[in-house]
């Protein structure tokens, strides 16, 4: 009887380990397995044309803003898996949280892209400083679930989705336009280089969307 009880608990005891390690295998971050973590930024948009008045910062004369959902604050990348879980994905991270990153970026390619001058003229004009809020609703890497995840060359998709709200002066009126934005791009998700290259691209498509959206306004 002795002998059947300790069998049953021994029993009990595996069942229990083994849905502890399936338990701390769900919340294991996605792809690729990375001895070391990568930090990286996101590029700015490289324009041709210099504004005229490069000693003028854009900070100076527009305020950039980007609000963004607690998932999405912070310096993680992240990962939509086939079952619909936001995990962080191993081995990158953002140099500074996501959120500053991409003010950071949008403010230098406004700048580059001479969008400072338009609202040095708006501010000067009307004593109001135009505000670009970019409200961030997903920036992750999205599992392509037909793809065999141990293929070494398993598909996913960068998807990068924002609203812009542009806030600017027109005569005595405040005025505020909002712009719908999203991009994707395809990548290797088991390639760090193929990822980065995925979100950089993802987020320039949008960003040069707003620019040539903000020359409009």
């Amino acid at each position: 009887m002795m002998h059947s009880s300790l069998k049953i608990l021994s029993i009990r005891c595996l069942m229990l380990l083994c849905l502890a390690l399936l338990s701390m295998q769900a919340c294991t971050p996605l792809l690729p397995q990375a001895e070391s973590v990568r930090l990286v930024t996101l590029k700015a948009l490289e324009s041709p044309t210099q504004s005229t008045n490069s000693n003028r910062a854009l900070h100076e004369v527009m305020s950039v803003r980007v609000q963004a959902s607690r998932q999405y604050d912070s310096n993680r990348l992240m990962v939509v898996s086939e079952h619909h879980e936001v995990l962080p994905y191993q081995g990158v991270r953002w140099v500074v949280p996501l959120p500053q990153l991409i003010a950071e970026s949008w403010a230098k390619s406004l700048e580059q892209a001479q969008i400072a001058e338009l609202a040095y003229t708006q501010a000067a004009k009307f004593s109001v400083r135009p505000a670009a809020i970019i409200h961030l609703r997903a920036f992750h890497l999205r599992i392509d679930a037909s793809q065999n995840a141990n293929s070494q060359a398993a598909q996913a998709v960068c998807e990068f989705d924002v609203t812009l709200e542009w806030w600017f002066k027109e005569g005595n009126q405040e005025q505020r336009r909002i712009l719908p934005l999203n991009a994707s791009a395809g990548a290797n998700q088991s390639d760090n280089r193929s990822v980065l290259a995925a979100c950089n691209k993802a987020h320039q498509q949008a960003l040069l969307q707003a620019i040539e959206w903000l020359r409009k306004s």
